[in-house]
């Protein structure tokens, strides 16, 4: 899968856009995350890579860059989903097509009018009580004073068997989902050769399996939102293969985000002890914590779209045709919006910020990944008198912050 083509950096008509080296694909990267970032606001508003990428780093750039129509998430010269370059899309390529993430009105609208009903905030809610059940069951079975990988234990476990409730996916096929989610995690962060290969196997394995799945769950008749959706197929516009790759990118995104805002959220507690006494003494401060984790360790660190005019910054001009980066962890430590950025405070008022995006793509499954926090949260702090944090390291991802690991001991 070719990606996107970089800024031609040697035509002096795109103005003067500092260049800045940043080591994404290492481990140093992540362990120095946000003062990466302040060195990146630093240079300015806008910067390039040496291989000519563009990115945004402060906030209010950032968010317009993500709310205005003007903007588009498919390139204006391509109908591949990640390249400006002309040619027939392989089979990743053609699923990404039919993601709600790189769709751009009407057909966005169009999609997502044609499933709001079976995947409604309304059936979301109704899912409280099984959530709280599975959550607690992972819990009952999650070692005590001793040292346990909390990532691999409960924040992958918890939202992967809600979202496999939500597609009906029987249980026993934990390993082999995040196998293949993981390799198209890889390979949309990177875009290298070798994860591009292992996407391709991931996404044939995938649709051989939902679409042999979506049949089994047609002749059912349960009630669900995907068996709904199913049964208002043939009132839709939606072909068998769009729904195929909506249940892919239900599966990857049900799980990807809410698995990293778990880990991080824990780790931030963990780090923070004061605050952590505060809201385990009050439990109703929880929905604001879980925003300020959003903001202070973003799961989604990278949102992109694509010009389709010339754009100015400062005195820098962006072309059309050039794929924009929003930084989002740098927006959301930006000190001209949020005071005191680098600290972690759960009563800051962090209504604005842009941890599940902004605008038309905003994050579908917010409210859902609100309530798995929310619900394992709640009884982390309830269940266990304390929690002590052993060792930690930190996927070598630009796109995603997330814990490969997180060896915690619960008391």
């Amino acid at each position: 899968m070719e990606r996107f083509q970089p800024l031609d950096i040697m035509n002096p008509n795109y103005g003067p856009i500092p260049v800045l080296t940043v080591p994404f694909d290492t481990p140093e990267y992540q362990h120095g995350l946000y003062d990466r970032y302040a060195e990146m606001r630093r240079v300015g508003p806008i910067f390039r890579t040496p291989d000519g990428y563009v990115y945004l780093t402060r906030f209010e750039d950032c968010r317009r860059l993500l709310e205005d129509p003007s903007f588009v998430r498919r390139p204006p010269t391509s109908s591949r989903p990640l390249s400006t370059q002309q040619g027939t899309p392989n089979t990743t390529e053609r699923m990404l097509n039919d993601w709600l993430v790189f769709q751009d009105p009407p057909r966005h609208e169009h999609t997502l009018q044609q499933i709001a009903t079976s995947f409604s905030p309304q059936r979301v809610r109704a899912l409280e009580p099984r959530i709280r059940r599975i959550a607690e069951s992972l819990l009952d079975h999650l070692p005590v004073d001793s040292d346990v990988d909390f990532v691999s234990h409960f924040a992958y476990r918890l939202p992967i068997a809600v979202i496999g409730e939500l597609l009906e996916i029987p249980q026993g096929m934990e390993q082999e989902l995040r196998d293949w989610s993981d390799a198209i995690s890889r390979a949309l962060d990177t875009g290298t050769t070798e994860h591009t290969s292992r996407a391709e196997t991931a996404v044939i394995a995938l649709q051989r399996y939902f679409s042999g799945h979506v049949d089994d769950v047609a002749r059912g008749n349960k009630d669900t939102p995907l068996s709904d959706l199913l049964r208002a197929m043939k009132h839709t516009t939606l072909q068998r293969e769009e729904v195929i790759n909506f249940c892919i990118f239900l599966l990857w995104a049900g799980h990807e985000t809410t698995k990293h805002l778990l880990a991080n959220g824990l780790l931030l507690l963990l780090r923070n002890p004061t605050q952590t006494v505060v809201l385990r003494d009050d439990l109703r401060r929880l929905p604001g914590a879980i925003e300020e984790m959003l903001r202070f360790d973003s799961p989604i660190q990278k949102l992109s779209r694509w010009t389709v005019t010339d754009r100015q910054y400062g005195p820098s001009t962006v072309p059309r045709g050039t794929l924009l980066t929003a930084l989002v962890g740098s927006a959301n430590h930006d000190p001209e919006v949020f005071v005191d950025p680098e600290s972690f405070h759960i009563d800051r008022n962090t209504s604005h910020h842009i941890g599940f995006g902004a605008g038309l793509h905003r994050c579908l499954g917010a409210g859902l990944a609100r309530l798995e926090a929310r619900i394992a949260f709640e009884l982390l702090l309830t269940r266990y008198r304390s929690m002590q944090l052993i060792d930690h390291r930190w996927m070598p991802f630009s796109s995603f912050r997330g814990l490969e690991h997180l060896e915690v001991r619960f008391h």
